[in-house]
């Protein structure tokens, strides 16, 4: 296959815009020109993408989840910029190695249930922690606030379901 020849100023003009903050993929379907030729011009002019992959390994995304105590995909993807199908190849094999643990929060909890307000925003969700001790730690910071009787029959109640006992002390 023959080399195509680009003119100096639509480099010049694609190397500005990733300066700008445009994703090599965004430019390449935009002028039609692979996203691996934009990415070679912009690093002889010394011009990083701000989407430039960064590689966490297991280690930094245990610590990931040490730091947050708790977290969901959402968290995670937040925090590493890694794509969702990525991130959930990678945290299932370290919850199958045992190095993480992970449990998917019921979508419905009853209407009654105070523990409703303390797991807003992860209902439905997966979550995944290190020990069921920062878990429990993590609820009873969420909680915000003295932990009523109800409110322990409650959170144990829909972690309960799921095979998780939540201590409070």
């Amino acid at each position: 296959m023959a080399r195509k020849n680009y003119d100096a100023s639509l480099k010049e003009e694609l190397i500005k815009k990733v300066s700008e903050g445009h994703s090599y993929n965004q430019l390449a379907k935009t002028y039609n020109i692979h996203p691996f030729t934009i990415s070679k011009w912009c690093k002889q002019a010394g011009v990083e993408s701000k989407y430039k992959k960064r590689y966490i390994d297991d280690d930094m995304l245990i610590s990931l989840i040490y730091k947050l105590k708790v977290a969901s995909l959402r968290d995670l993807h937040r925090e590493t910029a890694i794509a969702y199908s990525t991130l959930i190849n990678r945290l299932d094999k370290l919850a199958d190695k045992g190095m993480i643990k992970k449990c998917r929060l019921p979508r419905v909890i009853s209407k009654n249930s105070k523990g409703k307000e303390v797991l807003r925003g992860y209902i439905g969700k997966t979550i995944y922690y290190l020990s069921d001790k920062a878990l429990s730690e993590w609820i009873i910071e969420r909680a915000s606030r003295k932990i009523s009787t109800d409110l322990k029959k409650s959170i144990n109640n829909i972690f309960g379901d799921i095979g998780i006992k939540i201590k409070f002390d």
